[in-house]
């Protein structure tokens, strides 16, 4: 199975139509900032699509703050990171993946792509941004998580 992970496009789809057409996905989570496009984003990818609320979000919004799914032999945690203080590291977020029992954290908001395979037992994600990069070279970012056939995760992190 291959998940694409995105987050903070700010109602930009072309970079996500280009993911979704370079990588095929199985499923999508987006973390956030998707701004009113998620029935756009569902009929882009033809595959589910699991979004949770970022700040640009509306307050009307029926999104969830945060989202815990199984995938193989791993529990997902997802959460924009606003509410979560990611800016100042990823301590709070961590936590409340822990309180959840996932062993994966996954996060937006600052717009820079973030791999750590094991913060205090958890691997903590950032899929950068899709829309507007804020790393140094400001290249749009995406990841992807790959599932074996035993259940374990790979996490790649891609360019567009």
């Amino acid at each position: 199975m291959k998940i694409l992970v995105v987050s903070d496009t700010h109602r930009n789809a072309d970079g996500f139509r280009a993911a979704v057409g370079i990588e095929q996905p199985d499923m999508v989570f987006h973390i956030g900032d998707i701004e009113g496009q998620t029935e756009l984003f569902e009929e882009i990818a033809g595959v589910p699509v699991y979004v949770v609320k970022g700040n640009c979000d509306s307050f009307f919004s029926d999104l969830p703050e945060d989202f815990v799914i199984d995938v193989g032999k791993h529990r997902i945690f997802m959460a924009h990171g606003h509410r979560l203080d990611v800016q100042y590291g990823p301590e709070t977020l961590v936590a409340a993946a822990k309180s959840e029992g996932a062993d994966v954290a996954i996060y937006g908001h600052t717009h820079v792509p973030e791999h750590t395979p094991s913060y205090k037992g958890v691997t903590v994600l950032n899929p950068g941004s899709l829309s507007r990069p804020r790393q140094t070279g400001g290249k749009r970012t995406y990841a992807i998580i790959g599932v074996d056939d035993e259940g374990e995760l790979s996490i790649e992190m891609k360019t567009l």
